[in-house]
């Protein structure tokens, strides 16, 4: 997918890039507050691209670690370094099973910079709210499907994030595998933005695998069906992360 947009009063949603393996690039802006939803090779020249500014570039919001999905913090932070840019950055990700997020931000963090960048945690049900958009991340079954902290079941590895504001509700899946508490998540909502790894083909990518393998693949992403289910709820639906037809 490629320079999809939504808009419903002062709420407008880009997606200028996604697709399963490569990067996943999504911008909600209400002309106040610009939101970030996961930051995958490319985000920074989506946002130059997109005449995006950079002054109101504060909340970059990530639904988990996976690489297609964090690719593009370092070049966007090497860059707003460069301007000179002063103003704090805030990270938001769900915290367990980030080490791997943790050594890709100290190859940045070890150098000085212009500007701070604050890490927060998305926590299961627990809400906060950017400018006139309250957030409320939401478990799904992705990254290691079942990992929840046994101490804090509220601390997770892998979040869909519920954005509601005065123009309308948006909802984004992340990547997730089908589950109902997704579907009833998308009900009434003005656009769901839902994942689709497996398009039409999951039998194609899955025939040469394990019953178990194959499992787990159906698990953490979705077909096209379940995805069609799950937006079927909204308002409006688009299907996004889909796997590149090579693979």
């Amino acid at each position: 997918m490629r320079n999809w947009m939504w808009k419903q009063g002062k709420l407008l949603v880009r997606i200028p890039y996604s697709r399963s393996g490569v990067a996943t690039n999504i911008f909600v802006d209400d002309g106040e507050t610009l939101l970030v939803l996961d930051a995958g090779d490319g985000v920074l020249r989506d946002i130059l691209d997109h005449h995006l500014p950079l002054n109101r570039l504060q909340h970059v919001l990530l639904s988990h670690n996976h690489i297609d999905h964090t690719a593009g913090l370092l070049p966007l932070f090497f860059f707003l370094n460069l301007i000179q840019r002063h103003d704090p950055v805030e990270l938001y990700y769900p915290a367990l099973g980030t080490d791997s997020l943790k050594k890709l931000l100290a190859i940045y963090e070890e150098r000085p910079s212009s500007f701070a960048v604050r890490h927060r945690e998305l926590r299961d049900q627990e809400e906060f709210t950017l400018g006139r958009f309250r957030v409320r991340p939401f478990f799904v079954h992705h990254k290691e499907p079942e990992l929840r902290d046994r101490a804090d079941p509220r601390r997770v590895s892998a979040v869909g994030l519920k954005l509601v504001h005065p123009e309308g509700t948006v909802l984004y899946s992340g990547d997730a595998g089908f589950t109902a508490e997704l579907q009833q998540e998308a009900r009434g909502v003005d656009l769901a933005i839902v994942e689709a790894t497996w398009g039409k083909d999951f039998e194609k990518f899955a025939r040469d695998r394990t019953p178990e393998e194959r499992a787990q693949m159906s698990r953490v992403h979705m077909t096209e069906e379940e995805a069609r289910r799950v937006g079927a709820g909204a308002r409006e639906h688009v299907l996004v992360h889909r796997i590149s037809v090579g693979h």
